[in-house]
């Protein structure tokens, strides 16, 4: 269970802080960037562009270049930047982040570049984890773990779990703000009627970068003493436009333990709307109505409703992911997790062999 470090004096805070940037220095790694020259890229095209999107590629040959980068990924769709991490000595640490025009464009690089290996003779395809199946068990690991590894799924937010339960909205957003670049949005849960947050937040940033690069800082700062597990959010998957526009059911969150289906049936009926359906769980709620207009009327009745002293938070619900989705997103999350506890043990046993403990 995390627990909150003490309140520290102001001097030794100050103290802290310093230690904490010098830290970060060490884990900052430095930028390759194809796409700043003035021939090649202009910045305002990029900042104008709200169709863009970033990927994430990782299991860069130490040994690969930008160029090689670039040559392969050019061809793909309308590149618009692409960056290379190095470390001290301008060698790729195996990751980079490239953006696009179109979310298109970026899908069909994912599609078309993961499990690709970078060789001197070339880039070619390997058998994919999926495919590779039918191989024995050692030659399958080996060919599905050589090639490239791209993704759009990472995107710029943050799971970050063991944190102190006492830390509110704010005292987490002002702690990371203080050495993370790009922070835009910090999101908790809390108990039913209770302030406590769950152990857990989501924080999010403006870029993918600036998320990968928060990724590993904050698991070396440790915040307030704790060893917090982070790991990337998934993806959260918007319903078709046309399809929200026919939603008649509202999510309400931010309920007490004391609210029943009957409280909120008659919270409505004293403002004059018709529910067809109510269903509580927990601190939430789904509430049904007849049609939309109805529908509508209750969002804009409840942005001020209060019940039980707690002000109501409401959105559309959303249609639920089929299975097969939702059985993706958690094989994708469980590689995620093994991949992250692999690295955590490689580090730990390298510690160790050199005499750390």
């Amino acid at each position: 269970m995390a627990t909150a470090a003490p309140d520290l004096p102001k001097a030794t805070t100050v103290a802290l802080d310093a230690e904490l940037h010098d830290l970060l220095q060490l884990h900052r790694k430095h930028e390759v960037v194809f796409g700043a020259s003035h021939h090649t890229f202009r910045l305002s095209d990029y900042s104008e562009c709200s169709t863009s999107c970033e990927i994430h590629i990782s299991n860069i040959p130490s040994g690969a270049s930008l160029v090689q980068l670039v040559r392969l990924f050019e061809p793909q769709g309308k590149l618009l930047r692409l960056t290379l991490f190095v470390d001290d000595d301008g060698v790729s640490v195996g990751k980079a982040t490239a953006v696009y025009e179109n979310e298109e464009d970026a899908m069909t690089v994912e599609e078309g570049l993961n499990g690709v290996v970078l060789s001197e003779r070339g880039p070619y395809k390997v058998v994919s984890a999926r495919w590779g199946s039918a191989l024995g068990k050692s030659e399958a690991l080996r060919k599905s773990t050589e090639g490239l590894i791209v993704r759009t799924e990472m995107g710029r937010r943050l799971y970050v779990a063991n944190i102190p339960k006492v830390k509110t909205k704010e005292d987490i957003f002002n702690h990371f703000n203080r050495f993370l670049g790009g922070l835009v949005d910090v999101m908790v849960y809390t108990y039913p009627g209770s302030t406590q947050n769950r152990g857990f937040c989501f924080i999010e940033f403006n870029s993918s970068k600036n998320a990968m690069f928060a990724k590993e800082t904050i698991v070396a700062s440790r915040p307030w003493g704790c060893e917090v597990v982070v790991d990337w959010a998934d993806p959260e998957q918007e319903p078709d436009e046309e399809i929200m526009k026919s939603v008649k059911v509202l999510y309400i969150k931010n309920l007490s333990p004391r609210v029943t289906d009957a409280d909120l049936r008659r919270a409505f009926a004293e403002r004059g709307l018709q529910v067809e359906r109510v269903k509580v769980i927990r601190d939430f709620a789904f509430v049904h109505f007849f049609t939309r207009s109805l529908a509508e009327k209750a969002m804009k009745v409840c942005q001020n409703l209060t019940l039980d002293d707690l002000p109501l938070q409401v959105s559309w619900a959303k249609p639920p992911i089929n299975k097969r989705m939702r059985e993706e997103i958690l094989r994708r999350r469980e590689r995620r997790m093994r991949r992250m506890l692999a690295s955590r043990y490689n580090c730990f046993t390298a510690n160790v062999g050199q005499g750390d403990f």
